[in-house]
């Protein structure tokens, strides 16, 4: 997969929902990123898994909370990069604003 294809999905599950945000206080117009393919540590069991960077919180930052995607299974998950830790995959969640919402 490309990331050109992961941004294609991405503004495929938006669709014409760019105006919704979250308690976080996302805005999707500047907080969707070009997708980076990032090695993440699941929560759950620590293993090592490959997703799809899409959504930073902070897109100017490079800490806090955002939103990848597993092309193994197709779902969204909430992701958290914290200093001095691997990146973590919290969960998948399904659709984009299923982990837009679990944030």
């Amino acid at each position: 997969m490309t990331s050109d294809r992961v941004s294609q999905l991405v503004e495929a599950a938006i669709g014409d929902q760019w105006h919704r945000s979250n308690p976080h206080r996302v805005n999707l117009r500047t907080c969707v990123i070009e997708p980076q393919k990032l090695t993440f540590v699941t929560a759950k069991d620590e293993r090592e898994v490959e997703a799809w960077l899409v959504l930073l919180e902070d897109p100017k930052g490079t800490l806090g909370y955002g939103i990848a995607y597993d092309e193994e299974t197709e779902r969204f998950g909430l992701i958290q990069l914290a200093k001095g830790y691997e990146p973590c995959l919290l969960g998948l969640y399904g659709g984009f604003f299923d982990a837009l919402d679990a944030m």
